[in-house]
């Protein structure tokens, strides 16, 4: 009886988690340096009360899925450092098992330097793998099909060109996220409450 009821139980927080939206909306940006040198910029939007995750990993190797940012196409350009993350931030959470957990609220911002190697390069294909969840629940893990365009007026589908990369067998190449260590811990306000 209560193997059924945990069944019957998981069964519908999969039901209720597959009615959940999306709530992220994300959006890439390209600043030129120079004729070969480009910043990647990626951000996204997080509904209030759900948390995007660092690319750094935690603690342990538990809680929630750090972000990965894969890039195809990497024969004509090279990554240059880490993937910068701006609004990132530590804070002690119990659910996780009591470990510091390296998250995003509101906004996250991501920046990636490239050099290209191939000056014809017109766009860059990315796809960011995230997790969000909020106080009661996470959403699956999911892909997010990314296009930096260095060429404005080129026109692509973002999901088309990704399935084209997996569909030749092209494996991706994965940034290269912060150290944990370099993310600061939640300022926690020490007013007293009246």
């Amino acid at each position: 009886m209560r193997k059924l009821f945990i069944a019957l139980t998981a069964l519908i927080s999969l039901q209720l988690t597959a009615q959940v939206e999306d709530p992220t909306d994300w959006t890439t940006s390209v600043e030129k340096i120079s004729d070969t040198e480009y910043i990647l910029i990626t951000e996204a939007n997080i509904e209030p009360g759900w948390h995007v995750y660092s690319q750094a990993k935690g603690e342990k190797d538990e809680g929630p899925v750090a972000t990965e940012f894969n890039f195809f196409g990497t024969e004509d350009f090279e990554l240059v450092g880490i993937n910068k993350e701006t609004g990132t931030y530590a804070e002690y959470v119990e659910i996780w098992g009591g470990m510091d957990v390296y998250q995003f609220a509101n906004f996250a911002r991501f920046e990636q330097k490239i050099v290209l190697k191939n000056p014809d390069t017109k766009y860059i294909a990315v796809e960011a793998y995230f997790m969000v969840c909020d106080d009661t629940q996470c959403l699956p893990p999911s892909p997010e099909s990314l296009i930096f365009k260095l060429d404005e007026n080129v026109d692509v589908v973002p999901d088309d060109i990704i399935n084209a990369f997996y569909d030749a067998g092209e494996e991706p190449t994965k940034a290269t996220g912060p150290e944990a260590s370099s993310i600061k811990k939640k300022a926690i306000s020490t007013r007293k409450r009246m």
